[in-house]
């Protein structure tokens, strides 16, 4: 009635029965209490760990982000369900958290047909591997958010296309996106660890292009950027600083492994490993 599921270096898994979960279910009146008090309490738990996410909580992002999904999927509460999922699926891209996420992303976008969670959806699918589907949905989307002065969503949206261009071998046209997106981002007002993310995006445009020495250059300068400025505090943000580190040193660890400048590309993979460690990362990053 009740199956186990262990998983390694974290808290079984629990799965009930179909049989049980339906004599226990209660009526649509409680469960409508129920589902506002457990969404509610698995927000609760992702809000505070993203706070103290450096401290090696980065896990509690994902499992709780998850589980309050079909909470906020059943209070037909679809932009908080795309706010939610947008976490879990920057910290874990793996088969099995993009196939829970994708059904409750795809009913969001679709009941609420609110542009946040169309981002949120096309993410999750450039990040399954449904590129044509999720460049048709991008494109579209960074022209209604800049019709409609949704910066912050078009530079949300920018990132994600970026991505694809470079997957298929479109790095100018990936260099020429990054530097438009730098006007999403300066209109919409974010702080400086997001005006730093354009610029890692612009590097690994340059690392494709071959533009090796430039990008380390630009690597050891924005690397005492970085270390100058607090994880929190910086204003708005549309980025985890951890996620623009480790996405720098990664550009510039690949740019010192072409150049055949090994004991760089070593330093860089050690930095990654540090921050990784320190956020709690999970095993298969």
């Amino acid at each position: 009635l009740i199956a186990v599921e262990p998983r390694e270096n974290q808290p079984a898994t629990y799965r009930l029965h179909p049989g049980v979960a339906a004599a226990g279910r209660p009526d649509p009146a409680r469960q409508q209490v129920l589902d506002r008090v457990m969404a509610g309490l698995h927000q609760a738990i992702v809000a505070w760990a993203r706070e103290q996410e450096a401290a090696g909580n980065g896990r509690l992002i994902i499992d709780h982000g998850l589980a309050a999904a079909p909470y906020l999927a059943r209070a037909r509460e679809w932009g908080m369900l795309g706010a939610i999922l947008d976490p879990v699926i920057s910290r874990d891209s793996s088969p099995g958290t993009l196939a829970a996420a994708l059904p409750v992303l795809r009913q969001a976008a679709g009941e609420a047909g609110s542009l946040k969670a169309k981002c949120v959806l096309a993410k999750a699918l450039r990040m399954a591997g449904r590129r044509k589907e999720a460049e048709a949905l991008l494109r579209a989307l960074i022209e209604d958010c800049a019709a409609a002065g949704e910066f912050l969503l078009a530079s949300s949206i920018a990132i994600e296309l970026f991505y694809l261009l470079l997957a298929t071998g479109r790095a100018q046209e990936a260099l020429d996106l990054a530097e438009r997106k730098k006007g999403f981002t300066a209109r919409a007002g974010f702080g400086p660890w997001t005006r730093l993310g354009d610029d890692a995006q612009r590097l690994q445009a340059l690392n494709e292009l071959g533009r090796w020495q430039d990008v380390l250059t630009e690597v050891a300068r924005l690397r005492a950027r970085m270390d100058a400025l607090p994880e929190s505090g910086t204003g708005e943000e549309a980025v985890a600083p951890w996620a623009i580190r480790e996405g720098i040193l990664d550009t510039g660890g690949q740019a010192a492994m072409r150049l055949e400048r090994w004991q760089d590309s070593l330093d860089l993979i050690d930095a990654i490993a540090a921050s990784q460690q320190g956020r709690g990362a999970p095993a298969l990053v």
